[in-house]
C-alpha cells in the first residue's frame, strides 16, 4: 500500500514527522535543562522548539490525512491509524495550549524568561509520553500493516 504523497519514490509523512518529534523532545529536554540551571535561556529555547514542533506537526499532518483517507487499509490497520491521527491531533493541540500558557512568560525580543510555569512543564511530560505512544503506533502501520511501503522488485546486489 503505497503512499500517495511522496518524493522521489519517498513517502513524505516520515520524512515530516522527525522535526516536530526532535522538536517536542528538545523543548522538554531543554525545560529540564532550565529547571536545573536556572537559566531563562533554556526556558525560551523551550518555548520556541515548541513553537517550531507545532509549526511541524501541521506540515507532517497534511501527507498523513491525504495518506489516511486514499490508502486501501484493513480494518485493523484503519483503526490503528484512526487513533495514531487523534493522538498527534491531541499532542498538537497540548502544546498549542503549552506555548499559549508560556508565551506570557517569554519575552520574544530579548532571550529571556522568568521561569517555566508548573502546569506547562506538566504538559511537556504528558505530551512526550504520549509522543512515544503515537510514534510506536505509526510503527505499527508501516512495519505491520505495510501502509507507505513500495512493495515493488526488490533490486539485489
Amino acid at each position: 500500500m503505497e503512499s500517495q504523497v511522496k518524493i522521489a519514490r519517498h513517502p513524505l509523512h516520515p520524512v515530516l514527522v522527525v522535526f516536530p518529534i526532535a522538536l517536542f523532545i528538545m523543548s522538554f529536554i531543554f525545560d529540564i535543562v532550565h529547571y536545573s540551571t536556572d537559566n531563562g535561556l533554556w526556558a525560551a529555547l523551550s518555548f520556541w522548539n515548541m513553537v517550531g514542533g507545532i509549526v511541524g506537526a501541521l506540515a507532517a499532518a497534511i501527507p498523513g490525512l491525504v495518506d489516511y483517507l486514499k490508502l486501501d487499509m484493513s480494518s485493523e490497520a484503519r483503526q490503528t491509524a484512526t487513533v495514531h491521527m487523534v493522538m498527534n491531533l491531541l499532542i498538537v493541540g497540548l502544546y498549542v495550549v503549552n506555548a499559549i500558557l508560556r508565551y506570557d512568560a517569554v519575552d520574544t525580543q530579548v532571550v529571556r524568561m522568568a521561569t517555566v510555569p508548573t502546569l506547562p512543564f506538566i504538559f511537556s511530560i504528558f505530551g512526550v509520553v504520549l509522543l512515544s505512544i503515537s510514534g510506536w503506533l505509526g510503527g505499527q502501520l508501516v512495519y505491520v500493516h505495510r501502509l507507505g511501503v513500495h512493495e515493488g522488485e526488490r533490486v539485489v546486489r
